[in-house]
Protein backbone atom coordinates (compact mmCIF):
# COMPACT_ATOMS: atom_id res chain seq x y z
CA UNK A 1 0.00 0.00 0.00
CA UNK A 2 1.55 3.31 -1.08
CA UNK A 3 -0.74 5.40 1.12
CA UNK A 4 -3.21 4.28 3.78
CA UNK A 5 -5.52 6.91 5.31
CA UNK A 6 -7.61 5.54 8.17
CA UNK A 7 -10.32 7.40 10.07
CA UNK A 8 -8.73 10.84 9.76
CA UNK A 9 -10.59 13.74 11.39
CA UNK A 10 -9.53 17.36 11.84
CA UNK A 11 -11.05 20.30 13.76
CA UNK A 12 -10.18 23.98 13.44
CA UNK A 13 -10.93 26.57 16.10
CA UNK A 14 -12.02 30.02 14.92
CA UNK A 15 -13.49 32.82 17.00
CA UNK A 16 -14.13 30.49 19.87
CA UNK A 17 -15.95 27.91 17.78
CA UNK A 18 -14.80 24.46 16.67
CA UNK A 19 -15.31 23.57 13.01
CA UNK A 20 -15.07 19.95 11.90
CA UNK A 21 -13.09 20.12 8.65
CA UNK A 22 -12.57 16.38 8.08
CA UNK A 23 -14.69 13.58 9.50
CA UNK A 24 -13.49 9.97 9.57
CA UNK A 25 -11.82 9.97 6.15
CA UNK A 26 -10.62 6.62 4.77
CA UNK A 27 -8.64 6.26 1.54
CA UNK A 28 -6.34 3.45 0.42
CA UNK A 29 -3.95 4.09 -2.48
CA UNK A 30 -2.00 1.40 -4.32
CA UNK A 31 1.54 1.95 -5.69
CA UNK A 32 1.48 3.74 -9.03
CA UNK A 33 -2.15 4.84 -8.74
CA UNK A 34 -3.31 8.28 -9.83
CA UNK A 35 -5.99 9.46 -7.38
CA UNK A 36 -7.90 12.74 -7.60
CA UNK A 37 -9.58 14.38 -4.62
CA UNK A 38 -12.66 16.13 -6.03
CA UNK A 39 -15.14 18.27 -4.16
CA UNK A 40 -16.57 21.74 -3.59
CA UNK A 41 -14.67 24.52 -1.85
CA UNK A 42 -14.46 23.93 1.87
CA UNK A 43 -14.65 20.14 1.70
CA UNK A 44 -11.18 19.67 3.20
CA UNK A 45 -9.28 18.51 0.10
CA UNK A 46 -6.26 20.71 0.77
CA UNK A 47 -6.46 20.05 4.51
CA UNK A 48 -6.23 16.32 3.86
CA UNK A 49 -3.30 16.86 1.49
CA UNK A 50 -1.49 18.92 4.13
CA UNK A 51 -2.01 16.20 6.73
CA UNK A 52 -0.65 13.58 4.33
CA UNK A 53 2.32 15.86 3.64
CA UNK A 54 3.00 16.14 7.37
CA UNK A 55 2.45 19.91 7.45
CA UNK A 56 -0.35 19.56 10.01
CA UNK A 57 -1.53 16.84 12.36
CA UNK A 58 -4.88 15.05 12.36
CA UNK A 59 -6.92 15.10 15.57
CA UNK A 60 -7.67 11.40 15.15
CA UNK A 61 -6.91 8.59 12.75
CA UNK A 62 -3.67 7.45 11.14
CA UNK A 63 -1.83 7.90 7.85
CA UNK A 64 0.73 5.37 6.66
CA UNK A 65 3.16 6.01 3.79
CA UNK A 66 4.47 2.62 2.64
CA UNK A 67 3.53 1.28 6.05
CA UNK A 68 5.30 4.01 8.05
CA UNK A 69 3.21 6.42 10.16
CA UNK A 70 3.25 10.02 8.89
CA UNK A 71 4.16 12.39 11.73
CA UNK A 72 6.10 15.10 9.88
CA UNK A 73 7.24 16.05 6.36
CA UNK A 74 9.52 13.50 4.70
CA UNK A 75 11.38 12.74 1.49
CA UNK A 76 8.89 9.95 0.74
CA UNK A 77 6.24 12.62 0.04
CA UNK A 78 6.75 15.61 -2.25
CA UNK A 79 4.26 18.49 -2.52
CA UNK A 80 3.79 20.63 -5.62
CA UNK A 81 1.66 23.78 -5.36
CA UNK A 82 0.12 26.17 -7.88
CA UNK A 83 3.32 28.21 -8.19
CA UNK A 84 6.66 26.44 -8.77
CA UNK A 85 9.16 27.54 -6.12
CA UNK A 86 12.46 27.60 -7.98
CA UNK A 87 15.63 29.30 -6.76
CA UNK A 88 16.13 32.34 -8.99
CA UNK A 89 19.93 32.32 -8.64
CA UNK A 90 20.27 28.69 -9.75
CA UNK A 91 20.18 27.28 -13.27
CA UNK A 92 17.53 24.77 -14.26
CA UNK A 93 19.89 21.86 -13.65
CA UNK A 94 21.14 23.28 -10.34
CA UNK A 95 17.53 23.59 -9.16
CA UNK A 96 16.88 19.94 -9.99
CA UNK A 97 20.10 18.85 -8.26
CA UNK A 98 19.39 20.82 -5.07
CA UNK A 99 17.64 17.98 -3.23
CA UNK A 100 20.30 15.34 -3.91
CA UNK A 101 22.97 17.86 -2.92
CA UNK A 102 21.30 18.33 0.47
CA UNK A 103 21.03 14.56 1.03
CA UNK A 104 24.62 13.84 0.08
CA UNK A 105 24.01 11.98 -3.18
CA UNK A 106 27.12 11.43 -5.30
CA UNK A 107 27.53 14.55 -7.44
CA UNK A 108 28.13 12.65 -10.68
CA UNK A 109 25.09 10.43 -10.14
CA UNK A 110 22.95 13.46 -9.27
CA UNK A 111 24.12 15.30 -12.38
CA UNK A 112 23.34 12.33 -14.62
CA UNK A 113 19.90 11.82 -13.09
CA UNK A 114 19.10 15.55 -13.34
CA UNK A 115 20.05 15.56 -17.02
CA UNK A 116 17.94 12.44 -17.60
CA UNK A 117 14.89 13.97 -15.91
CA UNK A 118 15.25 17.26 -17.76
CA UNK A 119 15.25 15.28 -21.00
CA UNK A 120 12.12 13.43 -19.83
CA UNK A 121 10.28 16.70 -19.11
CA UNK A 122 11.40 18.18 -22.43
CA UNK A 123 13.94 20.66 -21.08
CA UNK A 124 17.22 18.97 -21.97
CA UNK A 125 18.25 22.01 -24.01
CA UNK A 126 17.53 24.41 -21.14
CA UNK A 127 19.78 22.99 -18.41
CA UNK A 128 21.81 26.20 -18.10
CA UNK A 129 18.89 28.62 -18.23
CA UNK A 130 17.69 30.52 -15.17
CA UNK A 131 14.03 30.56 -14.03
CA UNK A 132 13.41 34.08 -15.36
CA UNK A 133 14.38 32.83 -18.82
CA UNK A 134 11.69 30.12 -18.78
CA UNK A 135 7.95 30.29 -19.48
CA UNK A 136 5.43 29.46 -16.75
CA UNK A 137 4.85 25.98 -18.13
CA UNK A 138 8.59 25.33 -18.34
CA UNK A 139 9.08 26.35 -14.72
CA UNK A 140 6.38 23.87 -13.72
CA UNK A 141 8.25 21.15 -15.60
CA UNK A 142 11.46 21.97 -13.74
CA UNK A 143 9.55 21.66 -10.46
CA UNK A 144 8.37 18.16 -11.46
CA UNK A 145 11.90 17.10 -12.39
CA UNK A 146 13.16 18.42 -9.05
CA UNK A 147 10.44 16.47 -7.24
CA UNK A 148 11.11 13.19 -9.05
CA UNK A 149 14.89 13.20 -8.62
CA UNK A 150 14.44 12.26 -4.96
CA UNK A 151 12.25 9.28 -5.96
CA UNK A 152 9.35 10.05 -3.61
CA UNK A 153 6.78 7.42 -2.72
CA UNK A 154 4.00 9.82 -3.63
CA UNK A 155 3.51 13.20 -5.30
CA UNK A 156 0.96 15.48 -3.64
CA UNK A 157 -0.46 18.05 -6.05
CA UNK A 158 -2.70 20.84 -4.75
CA UNK A 159 -4.57 22.23 -7.78
CA UNK A 160 -1.24 22.73 -9.57
CA UNK A 161 -2.77 24.04 -12.81
CA UNK A 162 -5.46 26.30 -11.35
CA UNK A 163 -3.47 29.51 -11.87
CA UNK A 164 -2.49 28.74 -15.48
CA UNK A 165 -4.14 30.08 -18.62
CA UNK A 166 -6.29 27.62 -20.56
CA UNK A 167 -3.68 26.74 -23.20
CA UNK A 168 -0.88 26.18 -20.69
CA UNK A 169 -3.24 24.19 -18.49
CA UNK A 170 -4.03 21.77 -21.32
CA UNK A 171 -0.33 21.48 -22.12
CA UNK A 172 0.50 20.68 -18.48
CA UNK A 173 -2.27 18.10 -18.23
CA UNK A 174 -0.81 16.34 -21.28
CA UNK A 175 2.67 16.63 -19.80
CA UNK A 176 1.57 15.13 -16.48
CA UNK A 177 -0.20 12.24 -18.22
CA UNK A 178 2.93 11.44 -20.23
CA UNK A 179 5.20 11.80 -17.19
CA UNK A 180 3.01 9.54 -15.04
CA UNK A 181 2.79 6.99 -17.85
CA UNK A 182 6.59 6.84 -17.93
CA UNK A 183 7.49 7.10 -14.23
CA UNK A 184 4.36 5.56 -12.59
CA UNK A 185 4.83 7.58 -9.42
CA UNK A 186 1.83 7.43 -7.08
CA UNK A 187 -0.10 10.72 -7.28
CA UNK A 188 -2.69 12.35 -5.02
CA UNK A 189 -4.12 15.31 -6.96
CA UNK A 190 -6.53 17.93 -5.59
CA UNK A 191 -8.99 19.45 -8.06
CA UNK A 192 -12.48 20.94 -8.24
CA UNK A 193 -12.70 20.26 -11.99
CA UNK A 194 -14.74 17.19 -13.01
CA UNK A 195 -13.25 17.04 -16.50
CA UNK A 196 -9.68 17.27 -15.17
CA UNK A 197 -10.36 14.47 -12.68
CA UNK A 198 -11.83 12.25 -15.42
CA UNK A 199 -8.89 12.87 -17.73
CA UNK A 200 -6.13 12.24 -15.19
CA UNK A 201 -7.27 9.79 -12.52
CA UNK A 202 -7.55 6.05 -12.10
CA UNK A 203 -9.99 6.67 -9.24
CA UNK A 204 -11.70 9.81 -7.96
CA UNK A 205 -12.41 10.36 -4.28
CA UNK A 206 -15.51 12.59 -4.23
CA UNK A 207 -15.74 14.55 -0.99
CA UNK A 208 -18.73 16.23 0.61
CA UNK A 209 -18.34 19.55 2.41
CA UNK A 210 -18.67 20.74 6.00
CA UNK A 211 -17.52 18.42 7.33
CA UNK A 212 -15.33 16.83 4.69
CA UNK A 213 -16.25 13.19 4.24
CA UNK A 214 -15.66 10.62 1.52
CA UNK A 215 -18.99 10.59 -0.32
CA UNK A 216 -17.91 8.09 -2.98
CA UNK A 217 -14.84 6.63 -4.66
CA UNK A 218 -15.41 6.33 -8.39
CA UNK A 219 -13.29 4.28 -10.79
CA UNK A 220 -12.60 6.10 -14.06
CA UNK A 221 -13.23 3.44 -16.68
CA UNK A 222 -11.31 5.06 -19.54
CA UNK A 223 -8.46 3.24 -21.33
CA UNK A 224 -4.91 4.58 -21.14
CA UNK A 225 -2.89 6.20 -22.51
CA UNK A 226 -5.10 9.29 -22.50
CA UNK A 227 -4.68 12.60 -24.32
CA UNK A 228 -6.77 15.71 -24.81
CA UNK A 229 -8.46 13.87 -27.69
CA UNK A 230 -9.85 11.48 -25.08
CA UNK A 231 -12.29 14.13 -23.87
CA UNK A 232 -14.18 13.86 -27.17
CA UNK A 233 -14.77 10.10 -26.83
CA UNK A 234 -18.10 8.60 -25.84
CA UNK A 235 -16.57 6.67 -22.94
CA UNK A 236 -15.14 9.90 -21.53
CA UNK A 237 -18.47 11.70 -21.85
CA UNK A 238 -20.22 8.87 -20.00
CA UNK A 239 -17.64 8.81 -17.20
CA UNK A 240 -17.77 12.59 -16.87
CA UNK A 241 -21.57 12.53 -16.66
CA UNK A 242 -21.51 9.86 -13.94
CA UNK A 243 -18.86 11.72 -11.95
CA UNK A 244 -20.73 15.02 -12.23
CA UNK A 245 -23.90 13.31 -10.97
CA UNK A 246 -21.98 11.98 -7.96
CA UNK A 247 -20.58 15.43 -7.23
CA UNK A 248 -24.04 17.01 -7.55
CA UNK A 249 -25.31 14.54 -4.94
CA UNK A 250 -22.82 15.95 -2.44
CA UNK A 251 -23.88 19.51 -3.28
CA UNK A 252 -27.52 18.54 -2.78
CA UNK A 253 -26.71 17.10 0.62
CA UNK A 254 -24.89 20.29 1.56
CA UNK A 255 -27.88 22.45 0.54
CA UNK A 256 -30.21 20.22 2.55
CA UNK A 257 -28.05 20.68 5.66
CA UNK A 258 -28.00 24.46 5.18
CA UNK A 259 -31.78 24.58 4.78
Amino acid sequence: MALDIRGVSKHFRHKGKNTLALDNVDLHVQPGEFICLLGPSGCGKSTLLNIVAGFMKADSGTILSQGTPVTKPGADRCVLFQQPTLYSWMTTKQNVMFGPKMTGMDKTAASERAAELLDIVGLGAFQNHYPHQLSGGMRHRVAYARALINKPNILLLDEPFAALDAITRVSMQNFLLELWQQERTTILFVTHDVEEACLLADRVCVMSARPGRVHAISTVDIPRPRTQATVESQVFIENRRALRTTLEETLGQQEAVVQ
